[in-house]
């Protein structure tokens, strides 16, 4: 509420099905970090504080609150924030149809495949696996994709969501986004209370 969100999280996550909002990535960005701070702060009440830690994505900002670099209020604010930005995406690019894919095969495979696309530009968003990655581009040249990685029989499934994560899509907001949190600052810490933070 003091960033001025127009939504309740507990409320979200209380609606039924039918009513629930949290598909929509203004409020599922917030609500996923969410209820990862509250699973970290869980742990901690019992004693189990992380050595290490990884996340992937919006999961990033879970882990950087895990490793104690980011204040709940900080860890909450850039979650609210990115939410912000793809909300501007999509009001100021109405045009633009980003979508996102998973493939059973590795970035060796699929990046020949994206050279070859005629109806936009596909990258290679993450690689999950030596033999799983997930594509992200222009909506049509993400079908154009299926449709040639399903001629080699390779498994892929369009995922939910209506915005191009990790692709050049994100450039359009990236500034923005860099000005809503610039005032955050992590934390550093010394001596014993590290804790390993790996970037995926």
């Amino acid at each position: 509420k003091t960033l001025g969100a127009s939504f309740s999280l507990e409320e979200e996550l209380n609606r039924d099905k039918d009513s629930s909002l949290v598909g929509q990535a203004h409020i599922s960005q917030p609500i996923c970090t969410a209820v990862q701070l509250g699973l970290t702060a869980l742990l901690k009440s019992w004693g189990v504080t992380p050595g290490s830690v990884t996340g992937h994505s919006s999961g990033e900002i879970g882990a950087a609150f895990a490793a104690g670099a980011l204040s709940l209020e900080d860890a909450m604010a850039i979650a609210y924030y990115r939410g912000q930005a793809v909300i501007s995406l999509t009001k100021q690019h109405a045009g633009l149809k980003g979508a996102m894919m998973a493939v059973g095969a590795g970035p060796e495979d699929v990046k020949p495949l994206c050279k070859l696309l005629k109806k936009g530009t596909v990258v290679v968003a993450c690689e999950n696996s030596p033999s799983s990655i997930t594509a992200s581009g222009d909506e049509d040249a993400v079908d154009e994709l299926a449709a040639l990685i399903e001629a080699k029989s390779l498994f892929n499934r369009k995922l939910r969501v209506d915005v191009a994560y990790h692709s050049p899509h994100m450039k359009l907001v990236a500034d923005e986004y860099l000005a809503a949190i610039q005032h955050i600052k992590p934390t550093v810490l010394e001596g014993d209370n590290q804790v390993q933070f790996f970037s995926s």
